[in-house]
């Protein structure tokens, strides 16, 4: 053993931290407080199809006939892609299936999108209060649908006091899952399925090689509000 060498150095310590218990986003480095209208910011601060992961607590729709739980929240982690292109995703399907890339895409069930990146949706409630939502679609960079497993890892289902409920109690009251008539006609057998997700259900998000938490007693502000005020301030 060479001079001046320790045989047994003790070992570094460990600097990673994690910026909460309750997410599983920011394991390897602290993660970056933001608001829920920063998610705008985020996601739109590089053009194009963009990975994304979430952590987001949504409210289950149990089925009220029978239900012995209540409200009940889904805890899950999503991943996927914002910014893809719907209408060319399925067609790439189309072409897989040997069918003629002919699918047209409709307009958004609600909502419109807030620049032409459309990976945010902003919707104007009955009461005249602003809801966001992120988009985001279960496909890989070439459109290639993500198979459930990576899409959607297996979710955790809590009742309003905290108290997990195994899926298998939850099952029975869980919402019918239908499939895309449209899609279904063209031919598709991997269906695309883009999915509309609430800022304010956002807890946590990783994306543009970083991991953030979203603070959750700033209140939503309108994007176009939130825009006057950055180039005002």
């Amino acid at each position: 053993m060479r001079e001046g060498k320790r045989a047994n150095p003790e070992p570094k310590e460990n600097k990673m931290k994690t910026a909460t218990a309750n997410t599983t986003i920011p394991q390897a480095t602290v993660a970056t407080m933001i608001s829920m209208n920063q998610i705008a910011d985020l996601v739109h601060s590089r053009k194009g199809a963009t990975p994304v992961t979430l952590e987001a607590v949504t409210d289950a729709r149990l089925k009220k006939t029978g239900n012995p739980y209540g409200k009940v929240y889904k805890y899950q982690t999503v991943n996927g892609m914002v910014g893809a292109d719907y209408g060319l995703s399925v067609k790439r399907q189309q072409i897989k299936a040997g069918n003629e890339p002919d699918f047209e895409a409709g307009k958004l069930p609600y909502g419109e999108w807030v620049n032409d990146q459309r990976k945010v949706v902003e919707h104007t409630l009955a009461n005249g209060s602003y809801m966001l939502y992120l988009r985001i679609q279960f496909v890989d960079k070439e459109g290639k649908p993500l198979p459930k497993s990576k899409a959607l890892p297996y979710p955790v289902y809590k009742d309003e006091n905290g108290n997990v409920i195994p899926y298998e109690d939850v099952k029975p009251f869980l919402p019918a899952k239908s499939k895309s008539k449209k899609q279904e006609n063209a031919g598709v057998e991997n269906e695309i399925a883009p999915r509309l997700f609430k800022f304010d259900s956002i807890k946590a998000i990783r994306a543009m090689g970083q991991n953030c938490i979203v603070k959750q007693n700033v209140p939503l502000k309108a994007y176009q509000e939130t825009k006057a005020e950055a180039v005002t301030a």
